[in-house]
């Protein structure tokens, strides 16, 4: 691994003009860092993590730099010159893909080591803090060394381009790349995607790759795997509605006047999908599009299947279950659960958020926070701390959702106790509406 990122850095110093050879670059990354047994790419990530930061994040530079058709071409010509001047030409594999495709495969190979580096990451993916431990990346910036807009626009062309030339792979990769920004740099890369020109042009990259990948499905077009696309789009929408540090409002807001268009997406994408063997992709697809309507009001967008589909969701879940997800949400939540502040933990000193000393579940970004949010108006977090407190003694987080659930149903508490519980919590941070939903959902549909 070292003697491969030695090799390599040097080779992209100018991102317009690399000079690695893309055939000698994909396979062996791939191997080393996705094909072996998962302890040899652990380690091997790891190595990149430790020792090589500049190459990680001239990397993410190349993955970002923004490129006109023109720029594109200086790119592939450049790829093709390394290619061909190659000590080891001779033993090149023939490429499965049109020559004029070189600019993709570059982008899947260097995709690997980034993707493979966030994946043995988890308290990363789990708390958007970064390493203390000189680990990459250290920062926003490794991840981001260019600016914001530009990094957004150009991974969306990316899997714009991708999606015009119908070579999935590519497509899945820039799709990946956006989740992991998404997910690491949240607090960072929200803002910008807001920007209308910006929520638009992802809008449309993505719906487009939808619509595509929805008429092979329907076409028996296969090879393309058009279920693989489909899932990388949808769990790239649903980051943006539920990812870590989101807020109620944020698929709203990313929606915004595009609503129906993405409904149509994603309920063509929704009955390609078949439940026995993707059941978590389509509840995924159908709360999407029920969450797209929730501010309009405009159910009469939805089919009735995805309606049924919805209800039949709520109606699955039992109080405890619904109170176990939202003890979970708020226990993984990474901004101060005082309302008038939520500022994000990567702001506080130290980078730790305080837990409440009662409960253990509340954290504050400080005392004055915590001090504030005991008796802030109307909902106190002082009137439910003494019940969380209780819950917490018979039922862990730690446990699974159906052992959560044994543990309540066999205390002493009756059902009502938790429903109340789940109902302030509920109303208190704006995780779940489901209760005013399902009102909503069935005054639409009477």
């Amino acid at each position: 691994m070292d003697i491969i990122a030695v090799h390599l850095l040097p080779t992209l110093r100018d991102a317009h003009r690399p000079t690695f050879c893309v055939d000698c670059t994909v396979y062996p990354l791939e191997v080393l860092l996705k094909l072996l047994p998962t302890s040899h790419t652990n380690a091997n990530a790891l190595i990149l993590r430790q020792h090589h930061h500049e190459l990680l994040t001239t990397i993410m530079n190349f993955l970002t730099t923004p490129r006109s058709d023109e720029d594109l071409n200086i790119l592939r010509d450049s790829l093709l010159r390394a290619s061909s001047a190659c000590p080891r030409r001779a033993s090149h594999l023939p490429s499965p893909v049109p020559v004029g495709d070189i600019a993709g495969d570059a982008l899947q190979a260097l995709a690997y080591p980034i993707s493979a580096a966030i994946e043995t990451a988890p308290n990363l993916l789990r708390t958007q803090l970064f390493s203390r431990k000189s680990l990459w990346p250290r920062s926003a910036a490794d991840l981001l060394p260019r600016p914001l807009k530009e990094s957004l626009t150009t991974l969306l062309t990316w899997a714009g381009r991708s999606e015009r030339s119908r070579l999935w792979d590519h497509t899945i990769t820039a799709c990946e790349l956006v989740y992991i920004l998404l997910n690491v740099c949240r607090p960072e890369i929200l803002p910008e995607l807001f920007v209308h020109d910006t929520r638009l042009l992802c809008i449309d990259v993505f719906v487009r790759q939808l619509d595509a990948a929805t008429a092979d499905f329907r076409n028996g077009v296969m090879s393309n795997h058009p279920l693989a696309l489909i899932e990388c789009v949808v769990v790239v929408f649903d980051a943006i509605n539920n990812g870590v540090g989101s807020h109620n409002h944020d698929w709203a807001t990313f929606t915004r006047d595009s609503e129906p268009r993405l409904i149509r997406a994603l309920d063509a994408a929704w009955h390609c999908v078949d439940e026995t063997t993707h059941r978590s992709l389509k509840q995924m697809i159908t709360v999407l599009q029920h969450n797209s309507c929730v501010v309009t009001g405009n159910y009469e967008l939805l089919s009735q299947p995805v309606l049924d589909g919805f209800r039949d969701i709520c109606g699955i879940a039992d109080v405890y279950t619904k109170l176990y997800y939202i003890l979970k949400e708020v226990d993984g939540g990474v901004e101060c659960n005082y309302r008038e502040c939520k500022k994000h933990a990567r702001n506080v000193e130290g980078g730790r958020l305080r837990k409440c000393g009662s409960c253990r579940l509340m954290r504050y970004c400080s005392r004055d926070c915590q001090k504030r949010h005991w008796g802030a108006e109307p909902l106190p977090h002082k009137v439910i701390c003494p019940a969380l407190k209780e819950i917490f003694l018979f039922a862990s987080l730690a446990m699974d959702n159906d052992a959560f659930g044994a543990a309540c149903r066999s205390s002493p508490r009756p059902q009502h106790f938790f429903q109340l519980v789940y109902q302030f919590l509920s109303h208190d941070h704006g995780i779940d509406f489901r209760i005013a939903l399902e009102e909503r959902l069935s005054g639409a549909t009477d």
